[in-house]
């Protein structure tokens, strides 16, 4: 065979809007969502014919996107590239699964936290306040009964 795309177990790339929905796609990867690239491998090979006659090739695909979540999924060999992803394409887009990030993402809570609680401790931390004023409306100082505005309360007539 000439194609390695087309040996069971080989790895290959493809787009992640091809192998999940648009809105996955965005959640996962944000504005990289039509750009990134995932990594599997070849389960299936389906040769065959199409209804006008002309030869097709359809590969069935494991892709792993991190996390324990992984999608099969039927695909042209127009839409499946082989070989990992290259790294000059996925350059400039976070790896969101990773290992690294999530230890990134763990110290960057720890120190939030940290800063936190140190917010009373430490006067150069600034604090923000709980929520924002508005000064549309009176506060309960200003407020006012004025008894002309009050509805009138109805009398029951005993029958």
């Amino acid at each position: 065979m000439s194609d390695i795309r087309r040996i069971v177990g080989s790895v290959v790339h493809a787009k992640a809007i091809h192998v999940t929905n648009k809105a996955e796609c965005g959640r996962r990867y944000g504005r990289n969502k039509s750009t990134k690239l995932v990594q599997g491998h070849v389960s299936e090979v389906h040769n065959g014919l199409s209804r006008t006659g002309r030869s097709q090739c359809f590969l069935t695909c494991d892709f792993d996107f991190g996390l324990g979540v992984s999608k099969r999924k039927k695909l042209s060999t127009r839409s499946v590239k082989s070989g990992p992803p290259p790294s000059a394409a996925n350059s400039e887009i976070p790896a969101q699964n990773s290992e690294i990030n999530a230890v990134d993402a763990t110290e960057a809570a720890a120190a939030n936290l940290k800063d936190a609680v140190n917010a009373t401790i430490n006067p150069n931390v600034p604090t923000a306040p709980a929520a924002p004023s508005n000064y549309n409306y009176p506060t309960a100082a200003t407020t006012t009964f004025d008894a002309s505005l009050s509805l009138p309360t109805p009398t029951v007539v005993a029958a």
